[in-house]
């Protein structure tokens, strides 16, 4: 697919650091026996996500995507052992609760995407003990309207009902063609 072909050759050109942020990030949160640890990558698109995990030893991923298309070619990459052709809404998804030992997104958040609320689904999809791991565009903090409003109550909010608690949030060079990226960490309790 010319879209993950494009992205990829983005990525090893270093014009799109995200996935390789995310990776670094997810091998410090795990160190050792990743073979063991259930990821679910959300936004998995065309599966480039998977794939970085993969070279890091984490091979029981899942993906979800609402695009049929997209997920076809992250299923055909094969380094997915479910797919989930599903959009978040903060709704609950047909996936038991405390499923998973880790969550990605790269690059999910954009206008007209994943609404703040898919986090509290999130949340429930993750193990206590387990992370959420979330690499964007900075800007989008503050030029999606939603995130701008809803954003930083959701993360205190759900600081403050003690279901999660933030690790990290940072930002680091060139998440996509020289634009600065919001790496956040959600420890789940």
């Amino acid at each position: 697919m010319f879209i993950h072909r494009r992205l990829q050759s983005l990525q090893e050109k270093e014009e799109y650091g995200a996935p390789k942020v995310m990776q670094a990030t997810m091998k410090e949160l795990f160190p050792a026996k990743r073979d063991s640890i259930r990821v679910l990558d959300v936004g998995a698109g065309t599966g480039l996500c998977g794939l970085v995990l993969q070279e890091a030893g984490f091979t029981n991923v899942d993906a979800l995507d609402p695009a049929q298309e997209m997920l076809k070619a992250a299923q055909d990459k094969g380094v997915y052992r479910n797919i989930l052709n599903v959009f978040l809404t903060g709704q609950p998804i047909d996936v038991p609760a405390d499923t998973y030992d880790a969550i990605v997104l790269v690059g999910v958040i954009h206008h007209g995407s994943l609404p703040c609320e898919a986090f509290e689904e999130m949340v429930r999809l993750v193990k206590p003990g387990g992370y959420i791991v979330n690499c964007m565009r900075a800007a989008f903090l503050t030029e999606i309207p939603q995130y701008a409003e809803k954003w930083e109550p959701l993360v205190a909010r759900l600081e403050r009902e003690g279901k999660w608690k933030v690790v990290k949030m940072d930002r680091y060079p060139n998440h996509f063609l020289g634009n600065e990226g919001m790496r956040m960490v959600f420890h789940v309790c």
